[in-house]
């Protein structure tokens, strides 16, 4: 998760995507969530929203964490997603 801590979008949407792609829905949620809060303290309130609940974003994820977490509810808690009440607190 090298990616959140260096704040990259790209890097985190392509973590995300390699976890979708690896069936890993644990980081792929996490990597989401980390791009959404990146994106709520850039002001990009539309990209943030897309990669938290799916709505459209130019070039955002295929998927939100929203329905990532479906497949990582019995990996991760509420309180796991420590990116996400900040990116929501932004919006």
């Amino acid at each position: 998760m090298l990616a959140a801590l260096d704040g990259d979008p790209v890097r985190l949407a392509s973590v995300a995507g390699t976890a979708r792609a690896a069936g890993d829905a644990e980081i792929e949620v996490l990597a989401l969530d980390a791009l959404a809060h990146v994106r709520a303290e850039r002001g990009d309130a539309a990209g943030a929203r897309a990669a938290l609940a799916g709505r459209p974003s130019p070039g955002g994820p295929r998927r939100a964490a929203l329905a990532a977490m479906a497949a990582a509810r019995h990996l991760l808690a509420d309180g796991d997603r420590v990116d996400r009440d900040p990116a929501l607190s932004r919006l």
